[in-house]
């Protein structure tokens, strides 16, 4: 009877947990779409929008969602996202990545890089769910230039895919299905120009407006039509422009407009509005008075406006028009231009600076002490402890005195040599930074932690500074594909925590980004060249000490001393040169013994600045200036380690490109460091890359390349007559070149190895400056290797 009754109730329990289910059982049932990019693209590398868009038809789910991005080969972040979403409820949301790479796919191309972590990604649990587990996108090279257009009709800004650039991508943002307008600045970070043409940024949100903003200061490029209510429409962003415009318009005729388009002749008059240039404003385009462009520098970026609009007809449809665009175009340098060709720039920040960045000093006692420590032990241990023991005739205690003295001895020395790494964390950071017009820098920095003990280390930065760190890898996989088991990137609306899950005791991590610092300051400088001599005057206007202030020319580093805040120095140094150079690696034949373990703490340093000089060269922002250069010992990248106290070692680089009036008379030579050189190439996916950084030297695939070799900007117009082009070509059986007639628009063979030109020498010499001839590689046995034909001129001054 009793067990009829037992088995009675577990029938009856069976039923009623059945009908009505528990708690435990409940789970939420996830659909996952995930769209990468703009328009599905991304280039590597670079800062781009991710949006995922989840569909729950299960219970509700509270936690993290955490994505696993590698932003290289070396580097990358387990990123987690608050995310809350109901039964039956669809979400999207958007967040911004600071790079992304598909080098995941040497692990395997289904490998899960998307998580939801019910609870959080600390202590919850992991869930599953259906759709999208992956990051793809259609990968894009670094050297590709994009525009993103904001316009009303793609038919408008038909233009841009008339520029004659084998790597452009046109992406029109207003016709694409549900885009969502990022919210951070690094997220517009692939984009090369940003073309605005009779669009109301006005309607989007604030923090969608000031993203715009963001991605101008580090370094991006806006170009703005002109319109009837040109800074109603624009919102936050007409703050920044640099122009003013009237109602008023006008028209030029096309003859007047040649001569901005190369000779060509539009086929109507070019409609302007009358306008005047705001504060901060500088001119582009100016035709006797007529203000064509005009552009103001915001960070390291600039917002480009023109006082005709870029989209009506028929001019939009003109083929002509096309060399107006590139002529407003012309005196800004993209992204694309800076970084270096092909290569993710984060990544050679990891072998040039981090080598360096993250060698700490060896913990050491210095060899007087030593000795000194052994002539004690030697006199307590032998003959007074003999000694006293005998006195007492407790000789047996030896056998335990003598070792524990020892153990203490030891643990002493251990203790004195190391309290530095005992007592708290060590970091260094080493930064190079340029100065920009406004005053704020802009820059990249390798941060290093070496731990005093093992566990959870958080570092926080503004958004404007990134956080990315370095991957670890697998001594048998070669790869770590669950980086959020590792470090986790968190974002709030101001600012970013990155955290080191699990550190080892005594270990070494690192983590690298991009930086923008508003407001820091600059140097002011009043300088002037006269015969191969540099005078004038710097001040500090920066609130921290200036270290090691020089001046870099070429591959010449002049080094003036040191400056206090507001400190002003007298500057008189012998030149060398008649004129100053634009930048080039000063430390090329050094690089490599970095990386070397050395015991010495001043040659870490050494290193590290080495490192910091050549490093900047990889991305090319003085525009073709001499800089004056200072180091910076304080820690102004605005990176903490969170909850502690901690050794810095900072080590920031600061590049400020600046103007020195040039005073020339009598004869004088222009050697080819004088000169900026380009190269480029209308065939897409050839391969180019300096070597080591030189302006000489470069890795070329067979093919024709257009060389351009400009003059210094301090360069005299007036007064100066050239009596000599000279072009060294010592390479000839690779490659051949021609030289660029701008009289009669042809190309000239040249066969010489040294040829020179005495007479009519400005035919060869553009309005821009410029000398340009068309390289034709071919190696025969397909070394990439070639050595850049140098071009120098004669000239005197009267």
């Amino acid at each position: 009877m009793q067990i009829r009754k037992f088995a009675l109730a577990i029938v009856a329990l069976f039923i009623i947990f059945s009908i009505y289910p528990s708690d435990a059982s409940a789970a939420p049932s996830l659909q996952v779409k995930i769209n990468l990019g703009f328009d599905g693209k991304a280039k590597y590398g670079e800062g781009l929008p991710i949006t995922i868009t989840v569909e729950n038809s299960g219970d509700a789910f509270s936690g993290d969602i955490v994505l696993d991005m590698f932003e290289s080969y070396n580097l990358g972040n387990g990123q987690a996202i608050p995310f809350e979403i109901g039964a039956g409820e669809t979400k999207t949301l958007q967040i911004a990545s600071s790079g992304l790479s598909d080098d995941y796919l040497y692990s395997g191309s289904n490998i899960q890089l998307v998580h939801f972590y019910e609870g959080g990604w600390e202590k919850g649990k992991s869930i599953d769910y259906k759709g999208s587990k992956n990051l793809k996108a259609n990968m894009m090279d670094p050297s590709s230039v994009f525009y993103m257009t904001l316009t009303n009709s793609a038919d408008r800004l038909t233009v841009l895919n008339q520029l004659k650039q084998s790597n452009a991508q046109v992406i029109h943002l207003g016709q694409l299905n549900n885009f969502i307008f990022p919210s951070e600045g690094v997220a517009w970070q692939m984009a090369d120009y940003i073309v605005i043409d009779e669009f109301v940024l006005a309607d989007l949100s604030e923090v969608q407006q000031n993203a715009l903003i963001d991605y101008v200061s580090s370094g991006g490029y806006i170009l703005v039509g002109a319109s009837e209510n040109t800074s109603a429409e624009l919102g936050l962003l007409s703050q920044h422009l640099p122009l003013n415009l009237q109602g008023v318009t006008k028209n030029l005729s096309p003859e007047k407009i040649s001569t901005i388009t190369g000779g060509k002749l539009l086929s109507q008059d070019l409609t302007l509005h009358d306008a005047t240039l705001t504060d901060g404003g500088q001119p582009l385009i100016n035709l006797d008075g007529t203000l064509i462009a005009a552009k103001k520098s915001l960070g390291s970026g600039a917002i480009i406006q023109t006082t005709f609009s870029l989209g009506d007809s028929p001019l939009a449809k003109d083929d002509v028009y096309k060399e107006l665009i590139k002529a407003v175009l012309q005196p800004v340098n993209t992204q694309a231009t800076n970084y270096m060709y092909g290569n993710n720039l984060k990544d050679q920040l990891v072998y040039e600076i981090g080598e360096t960045n993250s060698l700490f000093a060896s913990f050491k006692v210095s060899t007087p002490l030593m000795i000194g420590i052994v002539i004690i032990y030697m006199l307590l241990v032998g003959p007074l402890l003999y000694f006293i023991l005998k006195r007492k005739d407790k000789r047996e205690y030896a056998w335990g005195i003598i070792p524990l003295i020892a153990i203490l001895t030891s643990a002493g020395i251990f203790g004195y040599g190391a309290k530095d790494r005992i007592a708290r964390p060590q970091v260094q950071q080493s930064s190079f930074l340029y100065v920009n017009e406004d005053g704020s820098l802009n820059g990249y920095y390798a941060e290093s932690i070496l731990s005093n003990k093992g566990g959870e280390f958080s570092f926080t930065s503004p958004n404007s500074t990134s956080m990315v760190a370095q991957r670890n890898f697998n001594s048998f996989t070669g790869n770590i594909t669950n980086i959020h088991e590792n470090v986790i990137l968190e974002k709030s609306s101001n600012r970013s925590d990155l955290t080191f899950r699990d550190l080892g005791y005594w270990s070494v991590s690192s983590f690298y980004g991009e930086t923008y610092i508003p407001n820091a300051g600059q140097l002011a400088s009043d300088l002037k060249v006269e015969a191969s001599k540099i005078t004038g005057t710097l001040t500090n206007n920066f609130p921290f000490a200036l270290k090691e202030v020089s001046i870099w020319s070429g591959s010449k580093l002049i080094v003036l001393g040191d400056l206090k805040p507001g400190e002003q120095m007298q500057v008189d140094k012998d030149l060398g040169s008649v004129m100053l150079s634009p930048t080039s690696n000063p430390f090329i034949n050094t690089s490599g013994n970095w990386g070397q373990n050395t015991m010495n703490q001043d040659d870490l340093i050494t290193q590290r600045k080495q490192s910091l000089y050549s490093t900047s060269k990889l991305i090319e922002q003085t525009g073709g200036k001499p800089a004056i250069t200072a180091l910076v010992e304080e820690n102004i990248v605005p990176i903490e380690l969170k909850g502690k106290k901690v050794e810095m070692s900072a080590l920031n680089l600061l590049i400020q490109p600046f103007e020195a009036e040039t005073i020339l008379s009598g004869e004088f030579t222009l050697p080819a460091t004088s000169f900026m050189v380009n190269v480029e190439t209308n065939s897409f996916g050839k391969y180019m890359e300096p070597v080591e950084n030189s302006n000489f030297e470069w890795y070329l695939d067979d093919g024709e390349y257009i060389t351009s070799w400009k003059l210094p900007q301090n360069l005299p117009v007036e007064g100066v007559k050239y009596t000599q082009l000279q072009i060294a070509n010592t390479d000839r059986n690779s490659h051949t070149i021609e030289l660029l007639n701008n009289k009669t628009e042809i190309y000239e063979p040249i066969e010489e190895s040294r040829f020179t030109v005495k007479e009519n020498i400005l035919d060869y010499i553009n309005q821009d400056g410029e000398i340009i001839y068309k390289l034709i590689k071919d190696s025969n046995n397909g070394d990439p290797y070639t050595r850049l034909p140098e071009v120098r001129i004669k000239g005197e001054v009267k």
